[in-house]
């Protein structure tokens, strides 16, 4: 298998995976939707599969659940994974 094709293969596994989760949140209240999927993804997942779904994102995030997307948004700006922190 190319290396794109293990890729693409890669980035297909993590948005069935996200969907799962956002799929188990759909049966929650609305108000908790978003902020689960961003907490269970933030929590459980590794660093480099959660840089992976973002990258995944910034090109459209072909596939993703709109709640998904929106949680990955609200989780992406909170992420200290992923947070630059500006030296003075």
């Amino acid at each position: 298998m190319s290396a794109e094709g293990f890729q693409h293969d890669h980035i297909g596994k993590l948005v069935r995976m996200a969907n799962q989760i956002g799929a188990y949140f759909d049966s929650q209240r609305e108000e908790v939707r978003i902020p689960g999927i961003a907490e269970h993804i933030g929590q459980f997942w590794e660093k480099k599969m959660r840089r992976d779904i973002y990258q995944h994102l910034d090109q459209g995030g072909d596939g993703l659940m709109p709640t998904v997307i929106a949680a990955l948004q609200m989780l992406r700006t909170t992420d200290k994974a992923f947070r630059t922190e500006s030296k003075v």
